[in-house]
Formats: C-alpha cells, structure tokens, sequence
C-alpha cells in the first residue's frame, strides 16, 4: 500500500510562491472589492461638494493635500490594474491568451502597464 504524503496544515501566504497568473486573478478580486467599496465615499464626496460654496471650498483643500494625492496615486492604480485585468480576462474568455505561455506573458503585461501608467501619473500629479 502507498504512504500518505504528510501534507503541511499552517501554510504561511508569504512563503508560498505564487504564479504570476494567480496574483493577477487575487489583485483583480481585491481591486474589484476595493473600487466597490469605495463608491459610498465617492458619493459623499459629491454631496459635501454640492451643498454650497465653503463645503466645495474645504473639499478642494482636501484633495489638494499630500495625502489625499497619496491616496489617488493608489486609487489610479486599482482601476488601471482592474482594467488591463478584466481585458485580460474577457480575451480569456473568447479563448484569446488561454495557454499557459501566453497567460504568463497577459499577466505580466497587466501588472507592468497598470504600474507604469500609475508611475507616470504620480510623476506627472507630483511635479
């Protein structure tokens, strides 16, 4: 009879490694949940900004502080990771880019082009 093969039972996340194919699917996930859950704040920003001039005023302060500008940078970043993604997966979909070479070289292109992007818009919001 064959032994069992002991399999771990604590797996550490950070020890494992990942295919690129997989954090691109995780990220997607997590950017989705992110620009979901950031739609109340959105909303009450347009209402604080249409009540009257001085709440519009003091939310212009806001957006005009590093931190806020911290903030977009990430911001840009989840929806352009969340795009070039959701292409990738729509590609997939109509059974574009379904082998494994060129899920890797899709996966790759959708992580570098979202940071790209995103390093040239804080360059370009910082300067």
């Amino acid at each position: 009879m064959l032994e069992k093969q002991q399999k771990p039972k604590f797996l550490n996340l950070f020890q494992i490694s990942m295919p690129v194919t997989a954090l691109v699917s995780i990220l997607h996930r997590l950017s989705g949940l992110l620009l979901v859950l950031m739609l109340p704040v959105i909303v009450y920003a347009f209402h604080v900004s249409i009540q009257n001039k001085i709440q519009f005023e003091a939310l212009l302060n806001y957006f005009n502080s590093t931190l806020f500008q911290i903030i977009l940078i990430a911001i840009v970043w989840i929806v352009l990771h969340h795009i070039f993604a959701g292409i990738r997966y729509l590609l997939i979909d109509i059974e574009l880019g379904v082998s494994l070479s060129v899920a890797k070289l899709s996966a790759w292109f959708a992580n570098i082009a979202a940071l790209i992007i995103t390093l040239l818009f804080a360059i370009r919001l910082l300067t």
